[in-house]
């Protein structure tokens, strides 16, 4: 737990995945470039050329499949955001000046299974190849020594200069801003379901009452008049209103000439009709 909470064990993975690339870089630029295209030795040397052709073909596929399983690794620490690159790249310094150093030492001096360069002398070259061996070394320490200062001091959080162990603190300080924000808006929703705002006297609009719905006016056809009444004229507006009925068994009364009876036939006999009246 310690360790995924400072980044330890992240920069540690980033080292070592990157180590094994350089290890199968160098191991591919000792097969290209000395054994191959310059040809001034092969890696096992004391026996038939056959032979050593052989042992080139086998250092050549251990170097790849060190090489692919190097690339995976980086790539699944990228995925997951987890890679640190100051830590990587002191681990790539690191394989690649490994591997030529042993070589150097253990291959072309104590093994002698090979030396650099054949009907030479030797001393230059042993110099000049473990030297450039010894180079990577300290750059590749002082790049991890930089990491581990960086990751002790806190001033490599995320995934920027130096990586991400500290990408987690990164992302846990973005999750809580995102928890401030939330925040913030559940207390402006609680401000506004308090009621007005204070010194204004204008109220939310969760403490407005509903409008009422505006219902369409729908005027209704009159009534059908029952049996038994009939319509007076009414006023100007065209309308009829009903005339109560008589008492049954009770004598009209006659209509007077001028009475509201008669208006609309006289109405009707007056109006001109366009009409030439016949002679009588």
């Amino acid at each position: 737990m310690a360790e995924a909470r400072d980044g330890t064990g992240e920069r540690g993975r980033s080292v070592g995945a990157a180590a094994l690339v350089g290890v199968g870089l160098m191991a591919a630029v000792d097969e290209i470039v000395f054994h191959q295209v310059l040809g001034w030795h092969h890696f096992y040397d004391r026996s038939t050329p056959d032979v050593a052709l052989l042992s080139d073909g086998l250092l050549h596929a251990a170097e790849l499949v060190v090489l692919v399983a190097g690339a995976f690794l980086l790539a699944d620490l990228l995925r997951r955001r987890a890679l640190v690159p100051v830590a990587a790249w002191a681990g790539g310094l690191l394989g690649a000046g490994g591997f030529q150093l042993v070589d150097g030492l253990v291959n072309h001096k104590v093994l002698r299974l090979h030396q650099v360069r054949y009907d030479v002398e030797l001393l230059p070259y042993d110099l000049a190849w473990n030297g450039f061996a010894v180079a990577l070394l300290v750059a590749g320490l002082v790049l991890l020594l930089r990491s581990r200062r960086r990751a002790a001091t806190g001033s490599d959080d995320g995934l920027g200069d130096d990586g991400p162990g500290d990408g987690t603190r990164a992302r846990a300080d973005a999750r809580a801003a995102g928890g401030r924000e939330t925040g913030g808006r559940r207390a402006a929703g609680a401000h506004a379901a308090e009621g007005p705002a204070r010194g204004t006297g204008r109220t939310h609009a969760a403490e407005r009452p509903a409008r009422p719905a505006v219902r369409a006016r729908v005027e209704e056809p009159p009534a059908t008049p029952p049996r038994g009444r009939r319509r007076a004229p009414g006023p100007a507006t065209g309308a009829m209103p009903l005339v109560p009925p008589t008492t049954p068994g009770a004598a009209e009364a006659p209509e007077a000439p001028g009475s509201p009876a008669d208006a609309p036939r006289r109405r009707r006999d007056d109006r001109p009709s366009g009409r030439r009246a016949a002679d009588p």
